[in-house]
């Protein structure tokens, strides 16, 4: 698509089950282009959680809109590597972003009325900069199962928790904002087949937290 006149996927019914893009070696380019009122794929007992996945597949995403969908992710990337710039997305039922088993950049982005978590990532090798989230349901970044997270310059205002280390993660942030939120930062470990998780913050602005930080 354009900007002016992006490609727009969407159910007015809102059944319609998304995008899958399954073991493709190809990098797939996404620009320009509105994912709106989905769910994610089925077919009889099969099914998988994203609205719009890419499993075993390169993805780069650019000024991409992810909006208002039924089901458990917004955005699936699994075992892939990824970029994300200027994308937005918005009024998920539960988690916006979740990766599992990748590497990438999330940059130029925004996340806002969330059921669940905003940025959920196990086993993955993360980057994030220039990212804004609001209204998370549950964490602004969630770092899990041995997954590294640079972050710089994000904002996470009216959340539940606003960073979470678990399971032998590192979580490495500067210039971070964490505004009205109940939790602001808690590292813990949640499966006993791992250990200690590990967070280190440079320069943070916290107003409005109840609890600032909760470690095990």
């Amino acid at each position: 698509g354009t900007k002016d006149k992006p490609i727009i996927v969407h159910s007015i019914d809102k059944k319609g089950q998304g995008l899958l893009v399954m073991s493709d070696q190809r990098k797939s380019v996404v620009k320009h282009a509105v994912f709106d009122h989905l769910t994610n794929p089925t077919h009889g007992s099969w099914g998988i959680s994203g609205a719009v996945t890419f499993y075993e597949s390169p993805v780069d995403l650019f000024d991409v809109s992810v909006k208002n969908n039924t089901c458990e992710d917004a955005l699936n990337i699994v075992r892939a590597t990824f970029t994300m710039d200027q994308v937005s997305i918005s009024n998920t039922q539960s988690d916006a972003f979740d990766g599992d088993y990748v590497k990438g950049t999330i940059r130029n982005c925004k996340f806002d009325n969330l059921g669940n978590d905003a940025i959920d990532v196990s086993g993955s090798d993360l980057v994030i900069r220039n990212v804004a989230i609001s209204n998370a349901g549950d964490k602004g970044l969630s770092a899990g199962e041995q997954s590294k997270m640079t972050v710089d310059t994000v904002e996470i205002f009216n959340s539940e928790i606003g960073v979470a280390g678990k399971d032998l993660s590192e979580v490495y942030a500067k210039n971070l904002k964490i505004i009205n939120t109940t939790l602001g930062f808690t590292a813990f470990q949640k499966k006993p087949e791992f250990g200690p998780s590990k967070i280190k913050v440079d320069g943070v602005v916290m107003r409005g937290i109840e609890t600032k930080y909760l470690i095990e």
